[in-house]
């Protein structure tokens, strides 16, 4: 690993973000495990000898002879689809290929580097979730049912919420299906301190692969509701959370979430918060799998 050698220069562009909730080159999961591992670098926009680049934008044409990591945060669409994902040097992404490192997004946004909160400026992710974060659920007839924040109306989404408020009431707090008065303020620290003041959460991914999973699954078992989830379950596979959370197959009917919620109900499992961290740190940690894949981006 470099960390005695010349200065490494790197940049970062065309990540994800909006408004004030930016990708931010100063503080990411990148930077944060080159300056763990003490490597020498630096951020420099107009010659860099890496590239890290993500498919929100084209700034990565501009740049040649120059190493390139394409860091893939989405499983569908035309951003999916951009060509530059054959044409990079390294990719870390779901999608297991020979230069490819998997890169489960829901692991950046744990808070591997200890940050303090707030943190100063902008910053997407947020580093919100401590592993100590992570909970027991808890059921209460003094809470609210189920909940759903999302804005994408994917079809087998629009189903389940139907379904599940026909015959429950959901109280759905993003633009799809709104129908709450209340507005949640962007960002991340809301949205868990919203979602959490209920039982359960839909919480589905807007596609599928075995692979992707994003945020969506850890921001609610970092709080006492239980995720109605679906998605790829690969990269979470042996932690633990089988006992935590509502696991929907692929192809799934609609008719028998509300069977899983009560069965949920009715027969609790036993979660060991600590041994889930425990596990967490053993495959996601920076000690091991933060290493290898330092190594990969500098070799």
């Amino acid at each position: 690993m470099n960390n005695t050698k010349k200065e490494i220069k790197v940049w970062f562009t065309d990540f994800w973000g909006y408004e004030d909730q930016q990708f931010n080159s100063l503080n990411n999961y990148f930077v944060n495990l080159l300056s763990f591992f003490n490597v020498n670098f630096c951020l420099d926009e107009s010659n860099p000898d890496i590239l890290f680049y993500s498919c929100f934008g084209s700034e990565h044409k501009k740049y040649q002879a120059v190493k390139k990591i394409y860091v893939l945060g989405e499983n569908s669409g035309p951003r999916f689809r951009d060509p530059t994902y054959e044409n990079c040097d390294l990719t870390l992404s779901h999608i297991e290929h020979d230069k490819n490192v998997l890169f489960p997004l829901w692991l950046i946004y744990l808070n591997w580097f200890s940050q303090s909160q707030p943190l100063n400026g902008p910053c997407n992710p947020s580093y919100l979730i401590n592993l100590e974060d992570i909970k027991t659920a808890s059921i209460s007839p003094d809470k609210p049912f189920c909940c759903m924040m999302n804005n994408n109306p994917v079809e087998n989404r629009v189903e389940v919420f139907r379904e599940l408020n026909r015959s429950i009431g959901v109280h759905s707090l993003g633009d799809l299906y709104r129908n709450q008065a209340k507005r949640i303020p962007p960002g991340e620290m809301n949205k868990i301190k919203e979602i959490g003041k209920y039982n359960f959460v839909i919480a589905m991914e807007n596609s599928y692969h075995p692979n992707y999973t994003t945020e969506k699954f850890i921001h609610v078992v970092a709080t006492e509701a239980v995720p109605i989830f679906w998605g790829g379950f690969k990269t979470l596979e042996g932690i633990g959370f089988e006992e935590r959370a509502i696991f929907l197959d692929r192809d799934f009917k609609v008719g028998e979430v509300l069977e899983q919620i009560v069965d949920f109900v009715a027969s609790p499992k036993m979660f060991d918060p600590k041994n889930v961290q425990k596990r967490i740190i053993e495959r996601y940690g920076i000690e091991r799998y933060g290493r290898k894949l330092l190594e990969k981006i500098l070799e």
